[in-house]
Parts: structure tokens; C-alpha cells; sequence
């Protein structure tokens, strides 16, 4: 759950030198609840480290589902920075600074060649 003072979901983290350095995108499958689009949150894929720049993307959540009041399942892929491996840090999460509730469940994130 994410929105009403808590704007984090649970984040998915890893070192980047833990993952296949051959991998071109990250595909994130997961359930989502949502009892309205009105809300402004965006699940997020961060990139960080001493030898990179720092790199944020938000992909609103209402260009991933429209359907509300029921369980539907998402998936999203983003195509890795070429340079990504050079990070220290992948993180991946819902950020929600709206007080309208957000659900989140079953993640699988999967990084692909």
C-alpha cells in the first residue's frame, strides 16, 4: 500500500554488479488496486552510483491501468540505460504523494538480455 502519508511501497533493491551485465530491459509484472485515477502516482525505476549519473524514471500509473476497484494485473518494460551497469543501485517501487490509497501485489521483476 502506498498514499496517505506513506508515499513508498515496499522497494525492490538490488546491487547492480549482482545482476547479468548483458541485460537490455527490466520487466516488472504486478497486481495492481486502484479505487480512482485520481492520483498522480507513478512507479519509479532508480539508478544510482559514484560513477553514473543519477537517473529517475516515473511512469504514471493511469497510462498503465485505467481499470478501477478491481485486482488487474501490470506489466511495464523499461529499457535499461546503456551506461547502467556502471550504477551501484537499481531500485524499483510506487511512489504516491496523494492521500488516495494505492495496492501493489505479486511482483515479479525480471531483467531481460
Amino acid at each position: 500500500k502506498c498514499g496517505q502519508g506513506s508515499e513508498y511501497s515496499i522497494t525492490f533493491e538490488s546491487p547492480i554488479d549482482s545482476l547479468n551485465e548483458f541485460s537490455k530491459e527490466v520487466s516488472i509484472d504486478f497486481y495492481l488496486f486502484q479505487e480512482t485515477l485520481l492520483h498522480n502516482a507513478k512507479l519509479v525505476i532508480e539508478i544510482s552510483g559514484e560513477k553514473i549519473e543519477y537517473n529517475w524514471h516515473g511512469k504514471a500509473i493511469t497510462e498503465l491501468s485505467q481499470i478501477t476497484n478491481e485486482w488487474t494485473k501490470v506489466n511495464y518494460i523499461y529499457p535499461l540505460p546503456k551506461n547502467y551497469f556502471s550504477g551501484q543501485e537499481i531500485k524499483i517501487y510506487l511512489y504516491n504523494v496523494s492521500n488516495i490509497p494505492l495496492y501493489m501485489d505479486d511482483v515479479n521483476i525480471e531483467f531481460k538480455e
